[in-house]
């Protein structure tokens, strides 16, 4: 069940108040910052707020609870998910949290940083490597050799220079999608293998059985990181973006934004 889903169903006397499709298509367009410190507030208030809410919703995850610059709302971590509340926990409200004086989106920043990955567990090892142009930035791609969305993204990643792709092979759409990853990753040249199934639909020669393949291993890492599906792209920074996005998707998630940077030192955070 959807993490607002359990919410709500937990709540049957708040009022939960979620921000849709509707409210982004008629906001204007506002950049992605961090909100400005609010006022230092007493720790205890927050700790009990965050056992308040760890208690009320025991079935879901509870990371830390924070102030906001909305002086009575706070900030709410629940794992890759940010939502707001009262001191009471009792009213829980869903959505973006936007400046509208200085047309920030709070809330998209706070969620960028919050999902952030750490990298240093990601093996080189275990990926394939493709130099793009001078390769100074770095992007790391799971993805499953029979995903369409992964097919489509690696056209798209033909677009993007100056970068250095690592590959990591992740059979999660059943047997063949393991063989096929075997098979690309036994290969002679691993990145052409690559490139020829997914760009031009050329089925690699079956692997060797006395080669051997990090699939498992990635398939693990992949669940520590919580990958909800491929493709999944990931930043020098740990930022990451899902699906088959556009390149100037990728280009903004290769250019490190000051606001996602920033967005770590603004908010007064209880765990």
């Amino acid at each position: 069940m959807p993490f607002v889903s359990r919410i709500a169903r937990a709540l049957p006397f708040a009022l939960v108040v979620t921000v849709g499709a509707a409210t982004a298509q008629t906001t204007p367009a506002v950049a992605v910052a961090a909100a400005t410190p609010a006022p230092a507030r007493e720790n205890a208030a927050e700790a009990e707020l965050l056992k308040r809410l760890r208690e009320a919703f025991p079935a879901s995850r509870i990371d830390s609870v924070a102030t906001t610059a909305v002086d009575g709302v706070f900030e709410v971590v629940a794992g890759p998910n940010v939502f707001y509340t009262d001191n009471s926990g009792r009213y829980v409200l869903f959505g973006k949290l936007f400046d509208m004086k200085t047309r920030t989106d709070i809330t998209a920043a706070r969620i960028a940083e919050v999902q952030r990955l750490d990298v240093s567990i990601l093996t080189h090892a275990n990926a394939i490597k493709e130099v793009r142009g001078n390769g100074k930035r770095v992007l790391y791609v799971f993805a499953d050799p029979n995903c369409g969305y992964c097919k489509a993204l690696e056209k798209t990643l033909q677009e993007v220079n100056d970068v250095t792709v690592y590959t990591y092979l992740v059979p999660l759409l059943g047997p063949d999608s393991f063989e096929k990853g075997r098979a690309i990753w036994c290969a002679s040249d691993r990145a052409t293998a690559w490139s020829d199934w997914m760009l031009r639909g050329r089925t690699p020669k079956p692997a060797s059985d006395r080669c051997d393949d990090p699939l498992d291993i990635n398939t693990e890492l992949s669940k520590k990181l919580d990958m909800p599906g491929t493709p999944m792209l990931i930043a020098a920074d740990g930022r990451r973006l899902m699906g088959a996005v556009a390149a100037a998707e990728i280009e903004a998630l290769l250019s490190k934004p000051a606001a996602v940077a920033a967005a770590s030192t603004t908010t007064k955070t209880v765990r």
